[in-house]
């Protein structure tokens, strides 16, 4: 704790960056949901690269 007072009083700030998981990111949330729709209606299919 005081290691983190002294970084928050010298530096003006958290001492870390706080960053949004891209997990659940607009474009990858809409993935997401077509293929559950795309499970539900039996509209699936196997990719192989």
């Amino acid at each position: 704790m005081t290691m983190y007072l002294k970084k928050l009083g010298s530096e003006g700030r958290i001492p870390f960056e706080i960053t949004a998981n891209p997990f659940y990111s607009k474009q990858n949330m809409e993935r997401l949901n077509q293929s559950i729709q795309n499970l539900k209606e039996r509209k699936t299919y196997n990719k192989r690269t």
